[in-house]
């Protein structure tokens, strides 16, 4: 599958926006089936990636082995507050949230940086999120980096952990400026699915 499929199938995936909550006010019931919906067409566009994955990871596979060993020695890509948690948030008017990443804080304009060693899947916008960046860590591990202002990679390179991938943006959202961070990972062999990242970065004290 060429680039230019995959980001259409990302595009038509972001239409439910990956992580990103409903947030016209139906029932709660009605809440979650469009949450569902959202994660199924996630994972598909993240299964449209893996074909995409394959061919790029060729010459560096051998460098590129995450596993859920990893889980707890990610590096954090911005150094600010938890505005928003994984999973599933009820708000008093019933609204019932259901986030797929973690939101951080931070001044717009201020450096996001890699979680782990990895490879450029995805490098430019990302409807509903505008620039992101998507990172595979090799075995069907990834790691997307959302809501940024500034892209400062290129796709189809290799960069390493604490490598400046982007710049804060999210001054137009609900939330303020911020970065939602996302971690998917095929457990048990599956499609890789959305995992809390607070479980995948390194604990923070105080925080």
């Amino acid at each position: 599958m060429d680039l230019l499929a995959i980001m259409i199938v990302l595009a038509n995936a972001s239409c439910t926006m990956i992580g990103t909550p409903e947030l016209e006010p139906p029932s709660p019931e009605i809440t979650d089936n469009h949450a569902e919906l959202g994660e199924v067409r996630a994972g598909d566009a993240v299964t449209s990636l893996e074909d995409r994955r394959r061919e790029l990871e060729a010459p560096t596979s051998s460098e590129l082995s995450m596993s859920i060993g990893d889980a707890g020695s990610l590096e954090w890509p911005l150094d600010g507050d938890l505005i928003y948690r994984f999973g599933r948030e009820q708000r008093p008017n019933g609204l019932v949230l259901n986030w797929n990443g973690v939101g951080i804080a931070g001044l717009p304009g201020s450096p996001v940086h890699a979680a782990r060693k990895g490879l450029i899947v995805l490098a430019g916008p990302f409807e509903g999120y505008g620039p992101s960046v998507v990172l595979s860590h090799g075995n069907g591990f990834y790691s997307l980096y959302l809501y940024l202002e500034e892209i400062r990679v290129v796709e189809g390179r290799s960069i390493d952990a604490g490598h400046v991938i982007g710049t804060v943006g999210g001054t137009d959202t609900a939330q303020g400026p911020h970065i939602e961070f996302q971690v998917r990972a095929p457990i048990d062999g599956s499609v890789p699915e959305a995992q809390d990242p607070l479980e995948w970065l390194k604990p923070r004290a105080g925080r």
